[in-house]
């Protein structure tokens, strides 16, 4: 920048000496043709230094902006990823955090480019002398509007028209994925994806970059074709002028050019710099939004209060998970967990133990509390909550995640193929690997009617929520976990299928040592449970066996007969597809195997 301004007093000062050299010797001169040649081949080089200067600088910013905002949009999804999975629960919108990625980012992007051409380096239009010029000679004025004309409906501007085009569609797509990894934001953190899904999105980001480099340059290119033609039209054109004005010897010709040439240079700042406090105060509070976003800790607290022994722990990368914790041993156990929302507590001293090689039912009526445990469980409770949660004889951490699969009743999955989301849960798995879990989680059967198979991409597809509930299934399996959380995992699935995952579970839980824990509603998983937790209010009130909770003739009786007699009494549903009891916070569940849903 400082280069190029030098340049300035230095063209004025050689156009002054050319113009009284050449211009006006070609009038005296022998050889008249010999003087102009000089005297313009003079003036064209004087432009190749601030030509080359300002396509340097350009080069320059374009790459630099391009960088920049790479680097922020990274920087945005790795602080948001390092949130706990209650972060979108508790402490923001996520409309909020993508109206930062979306809009804010670019609004920033403008007041950085304003920084580098309305403030560090003005724009350079010869304003002075172009008016004057007018002022001096109305034909000339006249010419230079229609050369205006052609200069701005021609050169790079539909160039710089089709990159700009194409940046606005790739912007688009990178902030739906950054939108899509935020909907599923609790997955990826009980998953442990962060680092899959950082890898994925670093790659789009780099691509979006090397896009933007483009637009910018091109949109660069359109602004220096411009100012650079008319100024060399101004020049040449005033320098023309300059020996028909001076015939009063007042001034000479060189002069004449030289002063309005150093007038356009330091006149343009000023009107520029007007523009750029406005584009400043208009951006500001949007770099005030994203500098906050970034300022949030790195470390995130999964439960956050005095007396837990669970609380301010910090997530781990993949590796680290796996080296730092050891598959389960002995059983998964909770001591006195006390759950409170909105100064109600819905969780209110509830022990138990789950062996390992155990499947275990927690149940109970709306607003039980008993998706308010199994949160507890995953590590993405609710904030005020205390309590004991102990991996054999370990206090529960974030680095046990690697061994946790997590099926959740609405299951949200990431754009890409079945493969690639099954892989989510465990990005070394092989393909066998993959087709052995879709295999126990019964999707083979409608994933094998696809065309491309695993290999289908996600968002093409209209699924059910069963298949949904079965994919999420698959993706827990791939990992081979040895605690397998369910909440509500079978509510979407017909009879049939139902029984064919309860099969499963049962395998995982006697064959392969899993413990398996399921908040659910469905008779059919109650069944074949070792243990059922009955919640009411909040607190533990029946602890059994389904054959002994039926002799007791206690809750979990009335439960049952309720759960009998409404299937009787409903029309339209396979026998025994019928709701145990209402699901937490929402009305009674019933077949949804049909209802489509859309992958976001």
């Amino acid at each position: 920048m400082f280069i190029n301004a030098s340049i300035n007093p230095l063209q004025a000062y050689c156009l002054q000496h050319l113009l009284d050299q050449a211009f006006l010797a070609a009038t005296s001169s022998a050889n008249p043709q010999v003087a102009l040649h000089h005297g313009m081949t003079g003036l064209i080089v004087l432009c190749v230094p601030f030509g080359l200067s300002t396509v340097g600088i350009g080069v320059f910013q374009s790459r630099m902006l391009a960088r920049a905002t790479a680097r922020l949009h990274s920087q945005l999804l790795h602080v948001v990823l390092a949130q706990p999975a209650t972060y979108f629960v508790h402490d923001a919108k996520e409309g909020d955090v993508t109206n930062v990625f979306a809009s804010d980012v670019a609004r920033v992007n403008a007041l950085w480019q304003g920084v580098f051409w309305n403030l560090l380096h003005p724009a350079i239009v010869a304003a002075g002398g172009f008016g004057y010029l007018l002022v001096c000679d109305f034909n000339t004025g006249w010419l230079a509007f229609w050369v205006a004309i052609v200069l701005v409906s021609s050169g790079p501007q539909g160039r710089a028209a089709a990159h700009s085009t194409t940046f606005g569609a790739a912007n688009a797509a990178l902030t739906a994925s950054f939108q899509d990894t935020l909907s599923s934001h609790a997955t990826v953190v009980v998953y442990d994806m962060q680092p899959s899904i950082q890898a994925k999105f670093d790659v789009n980001v780099q691509a979006l970059s090397s896009i933007q480099f483009a637009k910018d340059l091109w949109a660069t290119l359109v602004q220096i074709y411009i100012e650079g033609a008319m100024y060399t039209f101004v020049a040449v054109v005033t320098a023309g002028l300059a020996t028909r004005v001076v015939v009063g010897h007042t001034l000479t010709a060189g002069e004449f050019v030289s002063y309005v040439a150093l007038l356009g240079r330091i006149s343009s700042p000023i009107t520029v710099l007007g523009g750029f406090m406005r584009v400043a105060i208009g951006n500001s509070s949007s770099l005030q939004r994203v500098d906050a976003l970034l300022a949030l800790s790195s470390d995130g607290h999964v439960i956050t209060t005095d007396d837990m022994s669970f609380k301010s722990m910090t997530t781990a990368t993949s590796t680290d998970s796996i080296s730092a914790a050891h598959p389960l041993q002995t059983a998964l156990t909770a001591s006195h967990l006390f759950v409170q929302v909105n100064r109600t507590v819905v969780v209110a001293d509830v022990s138990f133990a789950c062996p390992r090689g155990t499947l275990t039912c927690i149940v109970g009526p709306s607003g039980s509390g008993k998706t308010s445990v199994l949160r507890c469980l995953m590590q993405t409770g609710p904030s005020h909550a205390s309590g004991h949660i102990w991996w054999d004889e370990s206090p529960l951490t974030l680095a046990h995640q690697a061994h946790v699969g997590v099926v959740f009743q609405h299951p949200r999955f990431l754009h890409g193929t079945i493969r690639e989301n099954l892989r989510y849960g465990h990005p070394r798995a092989s393909d066998a690997d993959c087709h052995d879990a879709a295999t126990m989680a019964h999707c083979l059967s409608f994933v094998n009617e696809l065309p491309k198979g695993l290999d289908t991409d996600m968002a093409s597809v209209q699924w059910s929520g069963g298949q949904l509930q079965r994919l999420s299934l698959a993706r827990a399996l791939v990992r081979r976990p040895s605690v397998l959380l369910l909440d509500e995992a079978t509510s979407a699935l017909d009879q049939e299928s139902e029984l064919a995952v309860v099969a499963t579970l049962t395998w995982l839980a006697k064959t392969q040592g899993t413990v398996v824990v399921a908040v659910t509603h469905r008779l059919a998983t109650t069944k074949v449970a070792d243990q059922i937790i009955v919640l009411q209010a909040g607190r533990m009130v029946e602890v059994g066996r389904h054959a002994d909770l039926m002799e007791r003739r206690g809750i979990f009786y009335d439960l049952a007969h309720e759960n009998d007699a409404s299937s009787r009494s409903k029309n339209g549903h396979e026998k025994g597809d019928v709701a145990l009891l209402d699901e937490e916070g929402d009305a009674a569940d019933v077949e949804l195997g049909d209802e489509a849903y859309m992958v976001l």
